[in-house]
This record gives C-alpha cells, structure tokens and sequence, in this order.
C-alpha cells in the first residue's frame, strides 16, 4: 500500500533504533504477522465491505480515508452537476483485477448506473493521478495518496466507500514497549496526514 508504506518510513524517523517495514497488500501482511515474521502491519479495508481478522490477531483504526475522484478540471463542473453520470463515457483508469481499489471503482461507477470503460490498468495511485493529469482518462482513489502538487485534480467525495485504515498486531503484544512506540507514531504520523474535508 503506497499510503502506507510512506507513513511507516515517516513513522520509523520518530522513533529511535532500528525498524524493519515491509509494504505489502492486506493479505501477506497479516500472514506475516500470524508468521511472526513482522511485529505490526498497516492494513487496510473499504467500508462496503467487512473485514474479519485472522485468528491471533487485533486491529486498532487509524484514520478514514475517503475515497475521490479524480477527473481533468474541465470536467469538474459536469460531475457537480451530474455525479459520476458524467463520466459514463470517459477512459477509466484503475488497478488489476483482484486488487481491493478496483471494487471501490465498480461499485461507485455501478450504483451511478453505469459500467466504466477501463482503458488503462495500473497499481500505483500516484501514477494513477498522473494519468489523469496527462488527460488519460479518470479514475477513483483514496484522498490520501493523491500527491499534493495534483490535488487540483479531485472533483469530489464519491457516495460509496472510505478506505479505513488500522495498525494490525499479534493479540496481546499492544503493551510491548518497542510495538506501543511505533503505534504511538503512526497515530502522529496519521494525524499530520488527516484528510481534510472537502469544500
């Protein structure tokens, strides 16, 4: 998770000693943790769906990142005034099939009462953005991994989904100094990042 993996290396600056960070999707990180092989993983899950841990294992919610999307800013006054109906016949850009996004994409574009035209298949949302910005089509990301100098790009909140992100641990290990350290920086991290409402 691009997000993620960004927090943890900011989070691992604050705190003193050596940190080993693994950015991997949802599933291997938790298989790790289950494994032993890591102490925490961010993990994340999109609010139209339910997310059921492993056994052995916790969570503990982080932030709420809404989902956005991003569209060329001619296309903006469109989408105020029709939602995503406006967008039914633009090039889409999303991840592979299989990935978590790509869900958050199909389910918005269906309940608008349409089937996007995906023409373009990437798995970094950053470059996602940067497709939109070149005039490639438009897509659905989370606020937090839209770059900063593209922020220009968000035409708006869309109706259905919310990345929430969590710090994942091995059931009873919140106590442990070097695990409680890391978790109190990730929420520091977190709070400086916090997506801010829309206007």
């Amino acid at each position: 998770m691009r997000t993620g993996a960004a927090t943890a290396r900011r989070a691992a600056r604050r705190v003193p000693g050596d940190a080993v960070l693994s950015a991997q999707q949802t599933e291997p990180a938790l298989s790790a943790l289950r494994a032993g092989e890591a102490d925490l993983a961010i993990t994340y899950h999109y609010s139209f769906r339910s997310q059921t841990l492993p056994d052995g294992l916790e969570s503990e919610f982080l932030v709420a990142d809404p989902l956005v999307l991003l569209a060329p800013p001619p296309a903006h006054a469109g989408v105020e005034r029709d939602g995503l109906r406006a967008l039914a016949d633009a090039d889409w850009i999303a991840a592979a099939e299989g990935a978590p996004s790509i869900d958050s994409l199909l389910h918005n574009c269906r309940a608008a009462g349409f089937t996007p035209q995906i023409a373009h298949r990437i798995d970094n949302f950053g470059d996602m953005a940067r497709l939109v910005e070149a005039g490639a089509g438009v897509t659905i990301v989370p606020r937090l991994a839209v770059p900063r100098e593209l922020s220009h790009l968000v035409a708006g909140s869309v109706a259905h989904g919310t990345r929430r992100i969590s710090v994942s641990r091995r059931r009873g290990t919140a106590g442990h100094p070097a695990v409680a350290t890391v978790v109190h920086a990730l929420k520091a991290v977190i709070s400086d990042r916090a997506p801010a409402p829309l206007p």
